[in-house]
């Protein structure tokens, strides 16, 4: 694909930059002439390079990203968000020396100092590509804000590297129920929060993710019946959030299924039986009744000029439900 240098005119083939985290400001990047290509989105010649081997003391998530052929990239984008992308940035800076590379600082709690650091740490960003490619300044672009609204089925699903590939199946497990993720590459953060129209965001890195989601769960009067958590193995931020999540989802009346697996394109069998379950064990009927009551209520609220409920967190094209 091509892409076209703003002061020139000229005609070039876009730079493809590799990312991770839905705090990289993606439809930004694309906006400065870049192409954004995410896990689960490479070719076959991108993935499993297998020089390298990342060790298995390390999260799925990284062991995933750390077997792609990071050579055929223009540049690399990671996020500060743990320790195993910490060091996965000195690997690729030691073995790829020419390669672009860049590392964003994540705050721990997405507070007003929090959003002036981010803000600060995209600046760098933008800087270190234009200095490094020679061009990228942003076209003028304003994102499509979808906010989340839950339908009335809804079921949350939270995760930390959730394969775009397991989105389809996972569907079809809770249909009719209609299912939200909001994951690592689901939600577009980092555009939500650039422009303004995303503050209401969280991942499991923040510090107030356990109170992030109960907020939904008060704020959605009744729209969330149920939350699933995915995470990658030996993933440490998940692994203390899940009895918290658990917890909350009990003191709400909300069922909660906690599972890990790892960052591959098929989801595993026996995860899948188990979600399958789960999906069996959700009382459909009442929930459509009930279901159709709000429909009913909020269509009324509508005719009186009233806003229905939104919980305002941006979704991207990969996770919007």
């Amino acid at each position: 694909m091509d892409g076209v240098l703003p002061e020139q005119g000229e005609t070039v083939i876009k730079k493809r930059l590799l990312y991770f985290c839905s705090y990289v400001p993606v439809k930004h990047l694309e906006s400065m002439g870049f192409e954004m290509v995410a896990p689960g989105d490479e070719t076959e010649d991108e993935r499993e390079r297998r020089e390298y081997e990342p060790s298995r003391a390390i999260c799925g998530y990284m062991q995933a990203f750390g077997r792609m052929r990071f050579e055929v990239f223009d540049g690399v984008i990671l996020a500060h968000c743990c320790s195993s992308t910490e060091r996965l940035y000195d690997y690729l800076r030691y073995r790829f020396p020419s390669l672009f590379i860049h590392i964003l600082e994540l705050p721990g709690q997405m507070n007003k100092d929090g959003e002036e650091r981010l803000m600060g740490e995209y600046a760098s960003l933008f800087s270190a590509l234009q200095k490094h490619f020679g061009y990228g300044r942003p076209a003028p672009f304003v994102p499509a804000e979808k906010a989340f609204s839950v339908n009335d089925e809804g079921i949350l699903l939270l995760g930390g590297g959730v394969h775009p590939g397991w989105y389809a199946m996972l569907r079809s497990i809770f249909h009719p129920f209609s299912l939200k993720i909001d994951d690592c590459l689901s939600s577009l953060r980092g555009d939500g929060l650039l422009h303004g129209k995303g503050r209401n965001v969280c991942c499991p890195h923040m510090l107030e993710y356990p109170s992030w989601l109960e907020q939904q769960l008060e704020k959605g009067e009744g729209e969330i019946r149920a939350v699933i958590g995915i995470y990658s193995p030996k993933c440490d931020y998940a692994l203390f959030s899940i009895p918290l999540l658990m917890d909350i989802c009990r003191r709400r009346g909300r069922p909660f299924l906690a599972i890990e697996e790892a960052f591959t394109p098929l989801l595993g069998e026996q995860n899948r039986i188990r979600l399958e379950a789960f999906r069996e064990s959700l009382p459909e009927e009442r929930m459509c009744a009930d279901g159709q009551r709000r429909r009913e209520e909020r269509e009324e609220r509508k005719g009186r000029g009233e806003e229905p409920f939104s919980a305002s967190i941006p979704l991207g094209g990969r996770g919007g439900g």
